[in-house]
């Protein structure tokens, strides 16, 4: 049997499905882009734990429509009850836009886009505990970088500071820069200069690098310094390792925030009798007498309501025993340090609370966008020692914070910081001939226990200033040398006051007893009459 070969026609339609199916793969369509593209790029390489890490984050609209989209930063517990940081942001239809933000980080981050196909991943962030932090202005010298090689444990950056904001909170997680005096100088404008101060103010390092050989030197500012560091060029590997070592040593040792004291009060007590009554009837009613009394053999149908009856009742009951013990919102005592620079006008906030909780109805409030916040939760485990651990399930998002930063019958600890734009401070008007100060304050409370170290290290005192005074300082001669105040500064206590230089506010019905005021910095003086043209 013959087989008839194929038609024209066939051998056409052949040809042409072959072609469809071979073209089809060279031609496949494109896969669609996600409707919000978003990339994140870190400013550090290393970062301390519980403090502020900056990010640049960059958001790309790809739809012909506008967008809004949530950026949520989340630290990556195990458990998944990390703090959790979100920012919503507006593009426009085929736009981009930039924003850098400011989440705390204890452990590595994740980060989710939501209205996005991008999806989650981890941001590498390396927290672990070093003793040094250290920021290297990019195109210095490669000597400093044997930082990280040095036997001092450091973990070393480098970076070009001018491509991130003029924030003081870009520098939070950091204790160490490191910049070339001219770069500082002739690179940097003053808005990241003022930056910069404020960052030492709170406990920061500058070490401004000159020329070879000069001496060291170091101006106190706050809680910092800046150190002025000869050039490394030239020196052996040893000896540099060395140099770097003996400036490290020079670093201020002092934490940021004030110690808080008397904390005892703030610990919850053992339960009462009373509740524990109420419990044992619970017990009584739901055990022995429901299946004896109530619900006999026969009849255990009606522990389908009597068990769910008998528990809503005891649990307002309950509610009212704790509402009527405990009462509503909480107690507590705040410690504020204030550290005023008057060069830029400018102060820094640093403050510590402890509060004892009862039943709070909200727990949310507003906290200026620039204030960092952390907290842990403490519990007593007998008369003189007490458990702590990081608050977690805490939210963020913009002024407003929610979840745990607060939560009902707790203990808590809180520390918070924020500059402040001020021209409070206090002014030397002139010095007697036998030496005595003579000062007036502009601060909006009157200063109490005022101590000042003048520039031979001889300490004077005033008990009380009040604003606009003009006032004699007293000669003092303490028991031991304070390590407070610096010379040519001052330390002193304030009254609260409200606005600018008050408290930082958290949580409305938290009622605060006590709130003491500790106000510091350099002394502003006039010129002298045989001084002025």
């Amino acid at each position: 049997m013959f087989r008839q070969p194929l038609s024209h026609s066939w051998l056409f339609l052949s040809l042409l499905l072959l072609l469809a199916f071979s073209s089809s793969g060279l031609h496949a369509s494109p896969v669609a882009k996600p409707p919000i593209v978003a990339t994140l790029d870190k400013a550090f390489d290393y970062s301390a734990k519980n403090c502020r890490v900056p990010f640049r984050v960059k958001l790309e609209n790809t739809t012909s429509s506008d967008r809004t989209a949530t950026l949520e930063l989340k630290e990556s517990w195990g458990s998944g009850k990390g703090n959790s940081h979100t920012y919503p942001f507006f593009i426009p239809a085929g736009e981009s836009i930039q924003a850098v933000v400011y989440p705390s980080v204890s452990y590595n981050l994740l980060y989710e886009i939501k209205e996005s196909s991008e999806g989650s991943f981890y941001i590498d962030i390396n927290t672990d505990t070093k003793d040094l932090y250290a920021v290297i202005q990019e195109n210095t010298p490669a000597d400093w970088h044997l930082l990280s090689t040095s036997s001092f444990d450091a973990g070393v950056s480098p970076c070009d500071l001018m491509k991130w904001p003029a924030d003081y909170r870009v520098y939070e997680g950091q204790s160490c820069l490191i910049i070339p005096e001219k770069t500082y100088q002739t690179y940097f404008d003053e808005a990241h200069r003022k930056a910069i101060r404020q960052w030492v103010l709170g406990g920061g390092n500058l070490w401004l690098i000159g020329d070879k050989g000069q001496p060291v030197s170091a101006q106190m500012l706050g809680h910092g310094r800046i150190l002025h560091v000869p050039s490394l060029e030239g020196l052996p590997e040893k000896e540099k390792k060395l140099k770097l070592e003996e400036f490290v040593k020079l670093h201020v040792k002092r934490g940021s925030y004030p110690p808080l004291s008397a904390t005892a009060p703030y610990f919850l007590s053992t339960p009462s009798t009373l509740l524990g009554l109420v419990l044992i009837i619970f017990a009584v009613l739901v055990g022995p007498m429901c299946l004896f009394l109530w619900a006999p053999a026969g009849k255990r149908h009606r522990l389908f309501l009597l068990i769910p009856s008998i528990s809503l009742g005891f649990s307002i009951l309950l509610f009212l025993l704790i509402l009527i013990g405990d009462g509503m919102g909480g107690t507590g005592k705040r410690e504020v340090l204030i550290q005023i620079n008057p060069q830029d006008h400018s102060g820094l906030i640093t403050q510590s609370q402890i509060c004892k909780t009862s039943v709070l109805l909200s727990n949310s409030f507003k906290l200026p966008e620039n204030a960092g916040i952390t907290g842990t939760r403490l519990e007593r485990t007998g008369k003189s020692t007490r458990n702590t651990e990081d608050i977690k399930n805490a939210t963020r998002q913009g002024e407003w914070c929610g979840g745990n930063w607060f939560t009902s019958r707790s203990t808590l600890k809180h520390q918070l910081i924020m500059p402040v734009a001020t021209r409070a401070e206090l002014t030397l008007l002139e010095t007697l001939p036998d030496g005595t100060p003579v000062f007036q304050s502009t601060f909006p409370g009157t200063l109490r226990h005022l101590a000042y170290q003048d520039a031979s290290g001889k300490y004077w005192t005033i008990e009380q200033l009040p604003p606009g005074q003009r006032t004699h300082a007293l000669p003092s001669v303490p028991v031991e040398k304070p390590s407070e105040p610096l010379p040519e500064h001052f330390l002193a206590t304030m009254d609260p006051v409200e606005g600018e230089l008050g408290p930082i506010s958290t949580l409305p019905s938290i009622t605060w007893e006590k709130t003491t005021i500790t106000v510091s910095g350099p002394v502003s003086a006039t010129p002298q009459p045989h001084e002025q043209p």
